[in-house]
């Protein structure tokens, strides 16, 4: 039995390797910096190709014009190592500009949307700074309290928010409705949520 590998086999993986795994790199480090939600598969594989051409045709001006290297077809690790860092570190240098206030003001010019696409981080924005949510857990009890911030969405572990200004709703012996204020702050996972009312209407975008 032939276990050998053809060179058409190693030349499909190589153009693999060059044309998605650096725009893979890019595209996860530049998220890193943001809560993101989870994209489709065929969205990711499409961006990947896109951003890893890119960054493969600059990578090979500099590696054959001005190193004065051959750009080999086989699989080699002096080839595709600096092309890996490269691309994650451009992915992470964009992600945090993208940050910066300038760019944002930019950003917000040209209206494009905000890096940060995970759903309730986004409506939370929306919100005002002193702006109230009431939030109805599955166990039944409710609290109201002022969004601040979450941890990115991802899954491995739940999702979680702090909330500000926490108010616990009571019923007390006599049947009255009641809030309880609470000093401090309140962590819930997003898995214990039953659903979120906002004090102010959300925004469309």
């Amino acid at each position: 039995m032939d276990f050998s590998v053809s060179s058409d086999t190693i030349n499909s993986i190589s153009a693999i390797v060059t044309l998605i795994a650096p725009g893979y790199f890019a595209i996860q480090a530049y998220v890193f910096r943001y809560a993101r939600a989870e994209k489709d598969f065929s969205r990711l594989l499409i961006e990947c190709v896109v951003f890893g051409s890119i960054i493969v045709g600059v990578y090979n001006f500099f590696w054959s014009r001005i190193l004065h290297l051959g750009v080999s077809d086989a699989l080699r690790i002096s080839y595709y190592l600096p092309l890996l860092i490269i691309s994650w570190s451009l992915g992470w240098l964009f992600g945090e500009l993208r940050a910066t206030r300038p760019a944002k003001r930019i950003t917000q010019w040209l209206k494009m949307p905000d890096p940060d696409d995970d759903f309730l981080r986004v409506q939370f924005k929306k919100l005002g700074s002193d702006s109230l949510a009431t939030v109805v857990l599955k166990n039944g009890e409710i609290f109201s309290g002022t969004p601040e911030s979450g941890s990115p969405a991802n899954n491995t572990s739940p999702q979680r928010f702090y909330f500000n200004n926490v108010a616990w709703y009571r019923k007390n012996k006599r049947g009255k409705n009641t809030w309880e204020p609470r000093d401090g702050s309140i962590i819930v996972a997003t898995d214990e949520i039953l659903f979120i009312e906002t004090e102010d209407p959300l925004r469309k975008s």
